[in-house]
């Protein structure tokens, strides 16, 4: 969880009693608590949404077991990465190097994309510890 703060103050459940007991049914103010129910429907759809963890695409599922491989050195990715450069995934060399070789492999990706994906896989586990 970051450290700013909800650009909605209120938690779920302080929203939830609110409507409850907020305006009562008549006149103008059904239109009100019509208005009222409605946003608070969607603030708290984008919260619910926030909570899911994302989905990963199977490109980028299969990029992330690449980079991995790259890693490992298994198949015929052995020696291309130099041990020197296992040691730090996240430098700029290590991901220049594995960004050239996923190239040759035919991926064309940015190098910012390398880097999230070795930041999404762990420095830790790609070096090994």
């Amino acid at each position: 969880m970051t450290g700013r703060r909800p650009k909605f103050r209120w938690s779920d459940q302080q929203i939830i009693e609110a409507l409850n007991r907020a305006i009562p049914y008549d006149g103008d103010e059904e239109v009100i608590r019509d208005l009222a129910d409605f946003g608070a429907m969607q603030i708290l759809a984008r919260r619910e949404g926030g909570r899911k963890p994302r989905t990963t695409s199977g490109r980028a599922g299969i990029r992330r077991i690449l980079i991995s491989i790259i890693f490992e050195g298994y198949g015929g990715f052995a020696g291309l990465l130099p041990p020197r450069l296992r040691k730090t995934p996240t430098a700029p060399p290590t991901v220049r190097k594995v960004w050239e070789i996923l190239g040759q492999c035919g991926w064309k990706v940015s190098e910012a994309t390398v880097l999230n994906d070795i930041k999404e896989i762990g420095s830790r586990n790609l070096r090994g510890a």
